[in-house]
């Protein structure tokens, strides 16, 4: 079924706030003054890489001119997952498969347009011109993934009208990654979005609390309530 017969309310409120972020960098709306980076904390099994699936491939094949476009992933792993799916993206949409090339790690586009899958484990963003950068799952990134972070965050600002997305679930309490959310809450130059626990009808709670069971509190309170903890109770 295509996506708007399907789509819940919350998946809306994402898709029409960032949709217009992606449409000006592909130089299809050229009218958006919002923000032009977001955060998106979603609990786990909420579509959050399904979602950058769309919106790469939606951005390689309708781009009016050239875009460079980067994503880090946490590890090679959660990489494969993001060319999952954009092939899975092409799958179901077979007229974008004229539009799109995959290609390994690697997606190609109209204008000549790449967009690049790394690992933040053992990617560097040094002298990267982004027109699109995607970190997802950055709560799950390395302990030295502060420093690509950084690296990251100045990189987009080389390029007018690029688009920066994280995607994540919550982690721990003043770790880098919950001090850099923090300070993008402050900022009118970002559009945040955290919801306070399950949202999607299509997640089973009683699947869930029967993992409760077997998982330490902390785990679940990030991964399914979607709450950051203290340190102190990390994986108890």
């Amino acid at each position: 079924k295509p996506f708007r017969a399907v789509a819940e309310p919350w998946q809306w409120t994402l898709y029409s706030r960032l949709a217009p972020m992606f449409e000006k960098t592909a130089g299809v709306a050229t009218d958006y003054n919002g923000p032009m980076s977001s955060a998106i904390v979603l609990p786990k099994g909420h579509n959050k890489t399904g979602m950058l699936g769309s919106f790469v491939t939606w951005s390689l094949a309708f781009a009016q001119r050239q875009i460079l476009g980067y994503a880090f992933a946490a590890d090679r792993d959660q990489a494969a997952l993001i060319r999952s799916s954009a092939e899975r993206e092409l799958e179901l949409n077979p007229w974008l498969q004229k539009h799109v090339e995959i290609q390994n790690y690697r997606l190609y586009g109209k204008h000549s347009s790449c967009f690049e899958i790394l690992s933040a484990d053992a990617a560097s963003s040094h002298g990267l011109r982004p027109d699109i950068l995607i970190c997802d799952e950055v709560t799950h990134w390395p302990e030295r993934g502060a420093e690509l972070f950084h690296s990251i965050l100045t990189s987009r600002t080389k390029i007018p009208n690029s688009t920066f997305l994280i995607t994540t679930n919550a982690g721990i309490l003043n770790s880098w990654q919950h001090q850099a959310l923090e300070k993008f809450k402050a900022s009118p130059n970002w559009w945040i979005y955290q919801s306070p626990g399950k949202l999607a009808s299509w997640i089973s709670t009683l699947d869930q609390d029967d993992m409760r069971k077997v998982l330490p509190p902390s785990v679940a309170a990030r991964l399914y309530d979607n709450k950051w903890v203290s340190s102190s109770v990390a994986g108890e």
